[in-house]
Protein backbone atom coordinates (compact mmCIF):
# COMPACT_ATOMS: atom_id res chain seq x y z
CA UNK A 1 0.00 0.00 0.00
CA UNK A 2 1.44 3.26 -1.14
CA UNK A 3 0.78 6.49 0.76
CA UNK A 4 1.17 9.58 -1.33
CA UNK A 5 1.72 13.17 -0.22
CA UNK A 6 -1.94 14.11 -0.79
CA UNK A 7 -3.16 11.45 1.61
CA UNK A 8 -0.77 12.71 4.28
CA UNK A 9 -1.85 16.32 3.72
CA UNK A 10 -5.52 15.29 3.86
CA UNK A 11 -4.88 13.42 7.13
CA UNK A 12 -3.07 16.45 8.62
CA UNK A 13 -5.89 18.76 7.46
CA UNK A 14 -8.59 16.54 8.99
CA UNK A 15 -6.61 16.19 12.22
CA UNK A 16 -6.14 19.96 12.37
CA UNK A 17 -9.87 20.57 11.86
CA UNK A 18 -10.68 18.09 14.64
CA UNK A 19 -8.25 19.83 17.00
CA UNK A 20 -9.68 23.25 16.13
CA UNK A 21 -13.19 21.90 16.81
CA UNK A 22 -12.12 20.50 20.18
CA UNK A 23 -10.48 23.81 21.14
CA UNK A 24 -13.56 25.79 20.04
CA UNK A 25 -15.86 23.52 22.06
CA UNK A 26 -13.57 23.75 25.10
CA UNK A 27 -13.50 27.55 24.80
CA UNK A 28 -17.30 27.65 24.58
CA UNK A 29 -17.62 25.51 27.73
CA UNK A 30 -15.19 27.73 29.66
CA UNK A 31 -16.98 30.91 28.49
CA UNK A 32 -20.29 29.43 29.63
CA UNK A 33 -18.83 28.59 33.06
CA UNK A 34 -17.41 32.12 33.44
CA UNK A 35 -20.74 33.66 32.44
CA UNK A 36 -22.54 31.54 35.04
CA UNK A 37 -20.04 32.53 37.77
CA UNK A 38 -20.46 36.20 36.78
CA UNK A 39 -24.23 35.88 37.22
CA UNK A 40 -23.76 34.28 40.63
CA UNK A 41 -21.27 37.01 41.67
CA UNK A 42 -23.68 39.74 40.59
CA UNK A 43 -26.52 38.06 42.47
CA UNK A 44 -24.40 37.75 45.64
CA UNK A 45 -23.28 41.40 45.41
CA UNK A 46 -26.86 42.55 44.94
CA UNK A 47 -28.07 40.48 47.91
CA UNK A 48 -25.25 41.87 50.05
CA UNK A 49 -26.06 45.44 49.04
CA UNK A 50 -29.76 45.02 49.81
CA UNK A 51 -28.93 43.43 53.19
CA UNK A 52 -26.67 46.36 54.07
CA UNK A 53 -29.37 48.86 53.10
CA UNK A 54 -31.87 46.94 55.24
CA UNK A 55 -29.40 47.03 58.14
CA UNK A 56 -29.17 50.82 57.80
CA UNK A 57 -32.94 51.04 58.06
CA UNK A 58 -33.03 48.71 61.07
CA UNK A 59 -30.33 50.72 62.84
CA UNK A 60 -32.04 54.02 62.04
CA UNK A 61 -29.15 55.25 59.89
CA UNK A 62 -30.22 57.71 57.24
CA UNK A 63 -28.70 56.65 53.88
CA UNK A 64 -28.44 59.18 51.06
CA UNK A 65 -26.81 59.26 47.64
CA UNK A 66 -25.00 62.23 46.14
CA UNK A 67 -23.43 63.25 42.84
CA UNK A 68 -20.39 64.74 44.55
CA UNK A 69 -18.70 64.11 47.89
CA UNK A 70 -15.38 65.70 47.11
CA UNK A 71 -12.73 63.00 46.96
CA UNK A 72 -14.69 60.52 49.07
CA UNK A 73 -16.68 57.58 47.73
CA UNK A 74 -18.74 57.71 50.90
CA UNK A 75 -18.74 59.06 54.42
CA UNK A 76 -20.47 58.67 57.73
CA UNK A 77 -21.66 61.69 59.66
CA UNK A 78 -21.75 61.41 63.45
CA UNK A 79 -21.57 63.66 66.48
CA UNK A 80 -18.92 64.31 69.12
CA UNK A 81 -19.68 65.15 72.71
CA UNK A 82 -17.86 67.94 74.52
CA UNK A 83 -15.46 65.46 76.06
CA UNK A 84 -14.62 64.06 72.59
CA UNK A 85 -16.70 60.89 72.72
CA UNK A 86 -17.99 59.79 69.29
CA UNK A 87 -21.77 59.33 69.11
CA UNK A 88 -23.58 57.46 66.33
CA UNK A 89 -27.14 57.84 67.64
CA UNK A 90 -28.06 60.13 64.74
CA UNK A 91 -25.52 58.82 62.22
CA UNK A 92 -26.04 59.40 58.52
CA UNK A 93 -24.25 57.69 55.66
CA UNK A 94 -23.66 59.46 52.36
CA UNK A 95 -22.59 57.48 49.29
CA UNK A 96 -21.67 58.64 45.80
CA UNK A 97 -24.55 57.86 43.47
CA UNK A 98 -22.31 55.87 41.13
CA UNK A 99 -21.78 53.35 43.97
CA UNK A 100 -25.49 53.00 44.75
CA UNK A 101 -25.64 49.42 43.46
CA UNK A 102 -22.30 48.24 44.86
CA UNK A 103 -22.03 47.05 48.47
CA UNK A 104 -18.39 47.86 49.18
CA UNK A 105 -18.55 51.57 50.03
CA UNK A 106 -21.69 51.13 52.11
CA UNK A 107 -20.09 48.20 53.98
CA UNK A 108 -17.01 50.32 54.69
CA UNK A 109 -19.10 53.19 56.10
CA UNK A 110 -21.08 50.73 58.22
CA UNK A 111 -17.68 49.46 59.39
CA UNK A 112 -16.98 52.97 60.69
CA UNK A 113 -20.35 52.92 62.47
CA UNK A 114 -19.60 49.56 64.10
CA UNK A 115 -16.04 50.61 65.06
CA UNK A 116 -17.30 53.77 66.72
CA UNK A 117 -20.14 51.92 68.44
CA UNK A 118 -18.00 49.10 69.80
CA UNK A 119 -14.69 50.78 70.60
CA UNK A 120 -14.83 54.51 69.81
CA UNK A 121 -12.50 53.82 66.87
CA UNK A 122 -13.19 55.62 63.59
CA UNK A 123 -9.95 54.57 61.85
CA UNK A 124 -9.86 53.21 58.31
CA UNK A 125 -8.30 49.98 59.55
CA UNK A 126 -11.12 49.33 61.98
CA UNK A 127 -13.71 50.24 59.34
CA UNK A 128 -12.18 47.68 56.95
CA UNK A 129 -12.01 45.02 59.65
CA UNK A 130 -15.61 45.61 60.76
CA UNK A 131 -16.87 45.78 57.16
CA UNK A 132 -15.13 42.50 56.34
CA UNK A 133 -16.70 40.82 59.39
CA UNK A 134 -20.11 42.25 58.56
CA UNK A 135 -20.02 41.08 54.95
CA UNK A 136 -18.90 37.61 55.98
CA UNK A 137 -21.78 37.40 58.47
CA UNK A 138 -24.25 38.21 55.69
CA UNK A 139 -22.75 36.14 52.87
CA UNK A 140 -22.98 32.37 52.63
CA UNK A 141 -19.73 30.40 52.35
CA UNK A 142 -20.36 29.94 48.62
CA UNK A 143 -20.94 33.68 48.18
CA UNK A 144 -17.79 34.46 50.18
CA UNK A 145 -15.83 32.25 47.80
CA UNK A 146 -17.38 33.94 44.76
CA UNK A 147 -16.61 37.39 46.19
CA UNK A 148 -13.24 36.52 47.73
CA UNK A 149 -11.31 38.90 45.46
CA UNK A 150 -13.44 42.02 46.07
CA UNK A 151 -13.53 41.23 49.80
CA UNK A 152 -9.72 41.22 49.84
CA UNK A 153 -9.41 44.27 47.59
CA UNK A 154 -11.95 46.53 49.29
CA UNK A 155 -11.12 45.53 52.84
CA UNK A 156 -7.38 45.23 52.37
CA UNK A 157 -6.46 45.95 55.96
CA UNK A 158 -8.66 43.14 57.24
CA UNK A 159 -7.29 40.64 54.69
CA UNK A 160 -3.68 41.72 55.36
CA UNK A 161 -4.16 40.83 59.02
CA UNK A 162 -5.27 37.30 58.08
CA UNK A 163 -2.01 36.49 56.27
Amino acid sequence: MEINIYTILLFILILGMILIGICAFSDWVVDKEFAEKDKLRDKAEKRLNESLKTLCTQLGIKLTYHQNLGEAAGRILYDKTRNGRLVVDTAEIEILDKYRDEPWTLAHELGHYLGILSSQDNSEETADREADKLCRLILTEEEQELLSIPLKVYFSYASNQDT
